[in-house]
């Protein structure tokens, strides 16, 4: 009996574990959503029109803002952080906890850079928007060379 109980347990706390990731990745979804949006309404154009790179600068995250070939901004690292979790999200993020995401996602970028064997330098991850989802690539000088899933990505921002 105490087996079976173990083994419920076990499947309730994955099944809330699971419905949990499946909530926390719809929110950085919308807030991807209305981020692009809301470039839109300030540049012009179409969420389509625009794509973020993550790349490594001064051992910190930063991402660049592009309107198809063209530089439009660069994003200091509390706007990295609204990208993902959203104006509300961003402002209630600690000081620790922001340095804890900017140094996961400096791991992640090492190990993307080793696993596809591209410099450090060279290499960007692509965060863009296509009809209604969010599309995310390896990029190596702004050019992409492999997707990335959406949620692979968001486990390193996840504050």
């Amino acid at each position: 009996m105490a087996k079976e109980e173990k083994n419920l347990r076990e499947k309730l706390t994955d099944a809330i574990s699971g419905l949990s990731k499946g909530v926390y990745t719809q929110k950085i979804r919308d807030n991807l959503r209305r981020y692009f949006g809301q470039l839109t309404y300030r540049y012009g154009g179409q969420a389509e029109d625009y794509t973020v790179y993550i790349i490594r600068e001064a051992g910190i995250p930063k991402a660049v803002l592009y309107r198809h070939i063209t530089r439009i901004t660069d994003l200091p690292s509390p706007e990295l952080l609204r990208f993902f979790a959203g104006e509300i999200g961003a402002m209630m993020i600690s000081k620790e906890r922001r340095e804890l995401v900017n140094t996961r996602v400096i791991a992640y970028l090492d190990s993307l850079s080793a696993q596809l064997k591209v410099d450090p330098a060279h290499l960007q991850v692509a965060v863009s928007f296509k009809g209604d989802a969010p599309r995310v690539a390896a990029a190596r000088d702004f050019r992409p060379i492999r997707a990335i899933p959406v949620d692979e990505l968001i486990a390193y921002f996840k504050v």
